[in-house]
């Protein structure tokens, strides 16, 4: 009974343990699936990490292959293909494991090292530990064998990949055939970690007992297997780095190529390849339309010269030429026309290139080409357009110059006149209207003579002179000229100048004094107390570098007016030209004549108190002694008694001379243009003395004195020679043909009103009255080089300025119509001519104190005179047309310095 309530017991304890041993066997498979869940998801993202690193590194251009792990880098399903049939011949077991002690690939494992070791945490440590620390630091192509901690053999030997360990090849837990097995060691080690005893021992039993020489070949064969698939991996890896980047270059290629051909579509530009040496040219189908050939024409150089215009052949190949130059930096860069071949337009075309070198031979020139044709076009129109505007703009400069010439000579004629009556006037309403005349006729004229300015200074052609001139003397003649005018209105004027200012200066003392009287003359207008204030200073470190100051005390310049003040035409304000006067020129001309003097011109004011005008202008110092100032010319006394005196001159300028001089001495005069109406005027009237030119158009003086003297009867009428012939014998010749005396040009008043009253004296005195000077063949003397004297030709216009103006007017009309007959005669080769017009050009010369004009002049008449054939005629015409516009620019100058001396002040016409 007892017994079958024992075996009762039994039954249930072992059904007891029966199911709790289900339920163990239950919850290990429970975790053991969870576990390999685990393990296939961490593995899953491994591989996910894997696969985007190997991604990242072959594809990236930024990756880094070493980066790669050894997964990364074999192919390990066909490794362990390989490895399956290896084991199934050898029965060596094999495993790759990487650094992080992850088995890649394996065969051969035991049920000691599956059921046992690798299930319990000590025994699987000293495995692990086997994997990664006991290989560590093998050198390459090496094994090491050693016994790990479960006390079984394992070998070891590195797998390494570009001169980097990845992993290791093992060959383990294994016994080698020749060795005995310590199995009480097992048993205690089975005990130890609670293994099964007889099941652990079985599992020993099983493991592989080795030879060691299959070992060491084992080990080889894996070891080069690995290696080699480990190599082909990374090569693999590196190859499909390679065609990734290929594919990548060749996609950014193409998109730049296309980048390339769409920019040069827009562009318009073809290209050009010639290969020099293999005289081998290619053009892009662009280059190809302009010339108008075909994709199947061959390109040589000679069908790329036929197709440049003729004159643009010669161009274009010095500019190739001077590309295949190996000094130089070998671009080519030129402009030529291409006609086209295929429909004979004409374009013209841009091209640009750089030349390639090899040992110093021009090998390849490769470059662009366009169509600028357009670009030419414009280029034409606007040249076109600004020829149009620059005629324009001459026309009306001309027309300018022209209009206050022709207005200025009437002008100085009423001023003149003007002048003459208000002595004579004696009802004092006549002579206020008369002054009042005065003045504004004086102000007509110098509008006049600012447009002219402006004109010369919109056209360029306005000229300074350089010559040595006393700071100093002008500053005190524009105190004396001002004084006067500030007084009227109870200012003071006055001019600082330091000791340390340098006076003797080399430059255009007209122009420089116009800008200082416009300036000061500006302050006076536009102050009504206070003072004006002239000042120089050197500017320290410039040399020759001047700044004058104007300052005043008036009505001062609002600062929105500043910046049009130097325009042209222009006032502050409107109500200023109603409340002045004014043109608005005369700042604009001051400022353009400063800035051709190198300097600049700039204005401070404030309203209420006063301005400021600064300019600085760059005048070098003298090298030579200033000249000494001309004392005035006195005026000779009335002649004793009047005469009838014949005046024969074809020049006008002449003519007004002397018949202004004699007219004043009180005599009567008639004038004779030529020869043949002064026989005329000798037949109807009766003469004391007469003037005769000795070289006029038609019937010269020497035929006019022949016939006067062939008519005569009862009375001989004194004749005395006039004329520019200053050489040896002249005066012997004058004689000869029947003349009394003979006067020189340019003629000197005194000589010229000492020879009429000498000859037209009682018929008993004798020649040897006349005085000496009379006789003298030579012209007062001048320098060389002088382009104009006015203290000289003042003296020979008889010391009046008025006169000496008129001559001038002529000798404006003579530069303007007989310089054009001048060079039309040189053209039909006609010498007479030549020399006739040289010669009443020196007629109207002599009197302005001009040696070098004069000389100019007297070499052209000489053309027409017997010998003159060996004469250069063409040199010595252009030389007289250079010396007449010289002349013509510094009378310009002279006579804006006599207006801006005074312009209220005009002096009479004769």
């Amino acid at each position: 009974m007892m017994t079958d309530t024992v075996t009762a017991g039994s039954a249930e304890l072992q059904a007891a343990q029966a199911a709790r041993m289900a339920a163990i066997n239950l919850m290990q498979d429970a975790m053991d699936a969870r576990r390999k869940a685990e393990e296939a998801q961490r593995a899953l993202r491994e591989s996910e990490q894997r696969v985007r690193r190997k991604l990242e590194s072959v594809l990236s251009p930024e990756g880094d292959l070493g980066l790669l792990e050894l997964a990364d880098i074999i192919d390990a399903d066909a490794l362990q293909k390989l490895m399956d049939d290896f084991y199934a011949v050898t029965h060596i077991p094999m495993s790759i494991v990487d650094l992080k002690g992850r088995l890649l690939v394996g065969v051969g494992w035991q049920d000691i090292c599956i059921r046992f070791h690798r299930k319990h945490p000590d025994a699987c440590q000293y495995c692990l530990e086997s994997d990664l620390q006991l290989a560590a630091g093998v050198p390459e192509g090496q094994f090491k064998l050693y016994r790990c901690k479960n006390n079984m053999w394992d070998m070891a030997t590195p797998i390494i990949v570009a001169g980097r360990q990845v992993g290791n090849v093992f060959c383990g837990q294994f016994f080698f055939d020749d060795e005995t097995i310590d199995r009480e060691a097992f048993r205690a080690q089975a005990r130890r970690y609670g293994f099964p005893e007889e099941q652990y021992l079985a599992a020993l039993d099983r493991v592989p007992r080795l030879s060691r020489q299959a070992v060491d070949s084992g080990m080889a064969f894996l070891l080069k297997l690995a290696d080699m698939l480990a190599q082909l991996g990374y090569s693999n890896a590196k190859l499909a780095r390679l065609l990734a980047e290929r594919d990548r270059l060749t996609a950014s290629l193409r998109e730049s190529e296309q980048r390339v051909a769409m920019a040069k579509d827009a562009s318009g530009l073809g290209i050009y390849d010639w290969n020099i040496p293999a005289k081998k040219i290619d053009w892009d189908s662009q280059v190809r339309s302009l010339w108008g050939v075909g994709p199947d024409i061959e390109i040589t150089y000679d069908l790329f010269m036929s197709g440049l215009h003729p004159e643009d052949r010669a161009p274009t190949q010095d500019a190739i030429n001077r590309a295949f130059d190996p000094s130089g930096t070998g671009q080519y860069c030129t402009e030529y026309r291409v006609i086209s071949r295929a429909d004979g337009v004409q374009r013209w075309v841009g091209a640009t290139g750089q030349v390639f070198f090899e040992h110093g031979r021009a090998v390849r020139l490769i470059g662009t080409v366009g169509d600028i044709t357009s670009r030419k076009e414009e280029e034409e129109t606007l040249r076109a357009a600004k020829a149009a505007a620059e005629a324009a703009a001459e026309a009306k400069s001309r027309f300018l110059a022209n209009m206050s010439h022709e207005l200025r000579t009437p002008m100085n004629a009423i001023l003149g006149m003007i002048e003459l009556a208000i002595p004579k006037a004696t009802d004092p309403t006549v002579k206020d209207c008369l002054q009042t005349a005065k003045g504004s006729a004086a102000l007509l004229l110098t509008l006049l003579n600012d447009l002219l300015d402006s004109a010369k200074v919109e056209s360029g052609k306005l000229e300074l002179e350089a010559a040595p001139f006393s700071l100093r003397q002008m500053l005190d003649h524009i105190i004396t000229v001002l004084f006067a005018r500030a007084d009227e209105k109870g200012l003071t004027i006055t001019c600082d100048v330091p000791g340390n200012t340098p006076d003797a200066l080399v430059g255009d003392r007209t122009r420089l004094q116009q800008i200082l009287l416009n300036l000061a003359g500006n302050a006076i207008k536009f102050t009504d107390r206070g003072k004006i204030e002239i000042q120089v200073r050197l500017v320290e470190g410039e040399e020759g570098l001047l700044r004058f100051a104007v300052r005043d005390t008036g009505i001062g310049i609002p600062p929105e007016a500043v910046e049009r003040l130097f325009q042209p035409f222009s006032q502050a304000d409107a109500s200023m030209t109603r409340r002045f006067g004014g043109t608005g020129l005369g700042l604009s001309i001051s400022k353009s004549l400063v800035e051709k003097m190198g300097g600049e011109m700039y204005v401070e004011s404030t309203p209420g108190e006063g301005s400021t005008f600064w300019f600085t202008v760059c005048l070098p110092l003298a090298t030579e002694p200033l000249p000494p100032a001309q004392p005035a010319v006195a005026i000779p006394l009335t002649a004793a008694a009047q005469l009838r005196v014949l005046l024969v001159e074809d020049n006008a300028a002449n003519q007004k001379l002397a018949m202004y001089v004699l007219r004043d001495r009180g005599h009567l005069v008639d004038i004779a243009g030529d020869g043949q109406e002064a026989v005329a005027l000798t037949e109807r009237n009766r003469y004391d003395v007469i003037l005769m030119d000795v070289q006029m158009p038609g019937m010269d003086g020497f035929e006019a004195t022949d016939i006067i003297r062939s008519r005569e009867t009862d009375r001989h009428v004194p004749i005395i020679a006039m004329t520019a012939y200053a050489m040896e014998g002249d005066r012997e010749r004058c004689l000869a043909a029947g003349m009394d005396g003979y006067l020189a040009k340019p003629i000197d008043s005194r000589e010229m009103i000492a020879a009429v009253e000498a000859f037209a004296a009682p018929a008993d005195a004798k020649v040897s009255a006349i005085p000496e000077a009379t006789e003298r063949a030579e012209p007062i003397a001048q320098p060389s080089d002088a382009v104009f004297d006015p203290a000289s030709a003042l003296k020979k216009c008889y010391g009046k300025p008025g006169l000496l103006s008129q001559v001038i007017d002529y000798f404006f009309d003579d530069v303007e119509n007989l310089l054009p007959k001048l060079h039309a005669a040189l053209r039909d080769g006609d010498r007479a001519e030549v020399g006739r017009l040289g010669h009443r050009l020196k007629g109207t010369i002599v009197h302005l104190a001009a040696s070098r004009a004069l000389d100019a002049a007297r070499q052209v008449e000489m053309i027409g005179l017997p010998g003159g054939e060996q004469l250069n005629a063409e040199t010595a015409v252009e030389t007289l047309d250079r010396e007449c516009q010289t002349l013509k620019k510094a009378l310009e100058q002279h006579q804006a310095a006599l207006r801006a001396q005074d312009p209220q002040v005009v002096l009479p016409s004769a």
